[in-house]
């Protein structure tokens, strides 16, 4: 007996496989688009959770094809014995992304080309019980202590959150569900920033010169989540509290200057009534 199958039959099977394959794609990256914020909010919230410090972002986000994020209204709060407001938040930040998919899917190294951050907004309150030169050499703020009880409550190394990378070799990449997704981040720029604060009673704003901190987690080969916001509020607190401390030392300098200046003017004032008040008398 012999069997005839119909070749347009089967072929009409296959298309509809395919078209089904690519509904189910298209599904998928629908939800992936609608539920990205979502998604980088908990995984954020994870790493402040249990510190007292809030976190989150107003939306997310994405361009597939040309693999890009905007990020937009980031905010990350004050440790519990600050003041209750915003640390460190940002209007926007545009990611440039560079997925290369046999990489992440073996590794789960996420490579990010470039990350241009705009709107930084930093509320610095500045600590410390020698002096303000010491900031200098042991900078300290809320932004530092924030990098300290992230890195204690997610056990992270402290040498991770140095921004020069240690002599230690970069640690080997395992396979397998345990291992959590790792990033490395080729450059981030910081533009048109604004830092506000306050010293001994002292209040101060001052522009952020533009700054870029390049390959992070490349040496480390990834770093994760957690490992990525110890560094960066390390990285962002130390250089900021520095160009505090030598903004609060020029105004002071300029204030000194001033002081002295009106001082020398009063003082030359008097001498000049003096001089008139001797002439009256013997004229």
């Amino acid at each position: 007996m012999n069997f005839n199958f119909s070749k347009s039959r089967n072929g009409g099977c296959l298309f509809k496989l395919v078209k089904l394959a690519i509904l189910v794609v298209l599904i998928l990256i629908v939800i992936a688009y609608f539920s990205i914020t979502y998604i980088a909010d908990y995984a954020l919230k994870t790493i402040t959770s249990g510190t007292g410090i809030e976190s989150g972002v107003g939306s997310i986000s994405m361009s597939l094809t040309k693999q890009q994020l905007d990020v937009k209204n980031f905010f990350l709060t004050n440790p519990p014995n600050y003041k209750k407001c915003n640390a460190i938040s940002f209007k926007n930040a545009f990611v440039d992304t560079d997925i290369s998919p046999m990489k992440f899917l073996k590794d789960k190294i996420l490579v990010v080309d470039e990350i241009r951050i705009d709107g930084l907004f930093l509320n610095l309150d500045l600590r410390t019980g020698s002096g303000l030169s010491a900031l200098l050499t042991s900078p300290k703020s809320n932004i530092t202590e924030i990098s300290e009880i992230l890195q204690k409550s997610l056990g992270v190394d402290s040498s991770v959150a140095e921004e020069e990378p240690s002599s230690e070799p970069a640690r080997e990449t395992q396979s397998g569900d345990s291992e959590p997704m790792r990033f490395i981040i080729k450059k981030i720029v910081f533009d048109d920033g604004t830092v506000s604060g306050a010293f001994n009673n002292k209040g101060f704003e001052f522009p952020l010169p533009s700054f870029t901190i390049e390959n992070i987690g490349v040496r480390e080969n990834g770093l994760t989540g957690g490992e990525l916001a110890v560094k960066l509020t390390g990285i962002i607190g130390t250089r900021v509290t520095v160009d505090a401390v030598k903004h609060i030392t020029k105004e002071s300098v300029n204030i000194t200057e001033g002081a002295a200046k009106d001082g020398v003017d009063a003082t030359r004032d008097v001498g000049k009534d003096i001089s008139n008040a001797i002439k009256s008398i013997f004229n």
